[in-house]
């Protein structure tokens, strides 16, 4: 066996091999690159226009065409909740100048409670309450005052805004008056089922 190992590779044949494995792999390599560079330079293409803010915006401002500059965004650094449009929206929070425009930072047509649905505040236990983000789902329960069993007041409700005090949820405008009278006596929770 060994003179056979000695007798290939002396023949040259071994070095050939050796050459067209070497120059397979090579190929390869490259071919990976040229295609991950491709996909990246995708990436950074521009794939769609986003609101831009010129200047520093105070809340309850109207956003208005001047105080914006619609540019292109690549897909990598869009938000995936920027806006769209920013027909009649309204800061909600204060924005400062080069900001990309997202549905929490305003309110308006397009961001507003659906129909029939309200947005409702509910006092939350920073300790007690999970740590909730817009979109969530979240049931509301409220508790007896006087140790009756707890009952579901709104079942999967959208989050809106979280914050350490309160939660904005979006609920049906029929839940709303015992949502209200659950949240004055303080006997509500925010039961969100995990992500």
């Amino acid at each position: 066996m060994r003179r056979r190992w000695k007798k290939f590779v002396a023949s040259g044949r071994a070095r050939m091999a050796l050459v067209v494995v070497g120059a397979l792999a090579a190929g390869s390599f490259v071919e990976l690159r040229a295609k991950n560079a491709a996909d990246i330079r995708n990436n950074w293409q521009p794939s769609g226009t986003v609101y831009v803010t010129t200047g520093s915006i105070d809340v309850g401002d109207v956003i208005a065409l001047e105080r914006v500059i619609a540019t292109p965004s690549p897909a990598v650094l869009t938000p995936t909740d920027a806006l769209t449009s920013i027909n009649g929206v309204t800061a909600a929070r204060p924005i400062v100048a080069g900001e990309i425009l997202t549905t929490g930072d305003v309110v308006g047509p397009s961001t507003g409670p659906r129909g029939n649905w309200r947005w409702i505040a509910v006092p939350v236990d920073p300790v007690a309450t999970p740590r909730l983000l817009r979109d969530d789902q979240v049931d509301l329960v409220g508790l007896d005052p006087f140790g009756a069993a707890a009952t579901v007041v709104a079942a999967s409700v959208r989050v809106i805004e979280s914050g350490d005090e309160n939660v904005v949820v979006e609920v049906d405008e029929a839940a709303v008056p015992a949502i209200a009278e659950r949240v004055a006596g303080g006997l509500i929770l925010v039961v969100r089922a995990p992500r």
